[in-house]
Formats: structure tokens, sequence, C-alpha cells
């Protein structure tokens, strides 16, 4: 004749019984572990979240000294006063100051210094040089 096993009862166990689940400890060491995990995640989303408003800074930063450059390549040479000075934005997506010194190199050539300075801490200044002259007289094709 075969025998089972019978499971222990209340008295056998000293009246604790086996429970299903998960324990306190359990819970503390998962928990443990997943902020061992989700600390440094948070720290690299902070540093992309930086380095996001620094990108967005330094394009609208470039888009400023393309807008002076095309406005200054565009006016005339001559309408170009040998002087310097500087306008500050305080409102806006991109609040800056820029710069712009033109100063004359020879009786007919202009040297222009643009500068974009960011209010935004972290997106650098950034400059441009270019140099404007007064178009030829004459005609340049023409050999007598």
């Amino acid at each position: 004749m075969v025998q089972h096993a019978t499971p222990p009862t209340t008295e056998a166990t000293g009246g604790l019984r086996a429970r299903a689940g998960i324990s306190l400890v359990e819970i503390v060491v998962a928990m443990t572990l997943m902020s061992a995990v989700l600390i440094p995640i948070a720290g690299i989303t902070v540093m992309g979240a930086n380095r996001s408003l620094r990108s967005a800074g330094a394009t609208y930063r470039q888009g400023i000294l393309n807008q002076e450059v095309s406005r200054l390549t565009a006016s005339p040479v001559a309408t170009l006063p040998s002087a310097a000075g500087c306008t500050t934005v305080a409102t806006g997506t991109f609040p800056h100051t820029r710069c712009v010194t033109v100063t004359d190199v020879t009786g007919t050539l202009r040297r222009v210094r643009v500068v974009v300075t960011p209010a935004q801490p972290g997106v650098r200044p950034d400059s441009v040089t270019f140099e404007r002259a007064n178009p030829p007289t004459g005609n340049p094709l023409s050999t007598s």
C-alpha cells in the first residue's frame, strides 16, 4: 500500500501557513535595482535636454548671423558708414546682442564684422568678418 504525504497542518508548522506572493524584502530589492538603473538614465536625459537647448541656441545664432550678412551685403557699399553699434533684442525666441562694426581698409574697401552674443547661458558668441568694395568703374570687358 502506497502512502501519500499529507501537507503539514497548522499544528505541525507551529501555526504558520505557507503564503503565495512576494515579500517586503523582494520589493525593496526590486526597487533598489530599479533605482540603480533609472538614476543614470535621468542624468542622461538632463544632459540631452541641455545639449538640445545649446544646439537650438546655436541654430538661432547662425540664423541671426546669416540675416545680418545678407542685409549688409545687399546694401550698397557707399551706404555703409565707418561706425560701430550694437542692438540688444530682449524679447522673442532668441534674446541676444548683435554688434556690427564697419571699418575703412582703403578708400574703396570696407571690412564688416558682425558679432552675435546670445543671452542664453551655454551658447557661445559667434562672429563673421567680410569685406565689401566699390564696384569697378567702366566696363571690365572693354579692351580699349
